[in-house]
């Protein structure tokens, strides 16, 4: 769905993430990455050893500044941190991730089952595989229990 362009405000996440590495008095340099409509990813670089030790930091601070940003947005806005460019890189599995999963579903006739995938994993699966004639994608569950499911597509 497009929205507005003046509903959009990145800008936004970057000074949210800044005021909060101002008060950790951490040195992480926070830059607005690809993004799209519905979903920005911020790069952060620099002093990320912090970030790199903790992932359930990295997780707090992705449902925060997501969730300042649906405020200032006036909706959903989801978040990705791409902490020293460890999101480029999964996301390079992710997709060869996709591939392995159409193939194998649509060769054995079962479902695959993924779990652990954040809401930005998952949705670059779905993407992934959406124009497949073999499998179908669909996730179930609440937060963080939820899963990823391709199956063999009912043709």
């Amino acid at each position: 769905m497009a929205h507005d362009e003046d509903v959009r405000n990145p800008q936004a996440g970057v000074d949210f993430l800044n005021g909060v590495f101002g008060h950790l008095k951490s040195n992480v340099a926070v830059t607005l990455g690809d993004s799209d409509d519905d979903q920005y990813v911020f790069v952060l670089t620099d002093d990320v050893a912090m970030l790199k030790a903790r992932p359930e930091l990295v997780s707090a601070l992705t449902l925060l500044t997501g969730q300042h940003l649906s405020r200032v947005e006036s909706r959903r806005v989801d978040v990705i941190l791409d902490v020293g460019g460890s999101f480029e890189q999964r996301k390079s599995l992710l997709e060869t991730l996709s591939t392995d999963l159409e193939n194998a579903v649509a060769r054995s006739g079962r479902i695959a089952v993924v779990q652990g995938l954040s809401s930005a994993e998952r949705k670059l699966v779905h993407h992934g595989l959406k124009e497949s004639e073999m499998v179908q994608t669909r996730s179930e569950g609440d937060d963080r229990a939820r899963i990823l499911i391709v199956e063999p597509s009912a043709t």
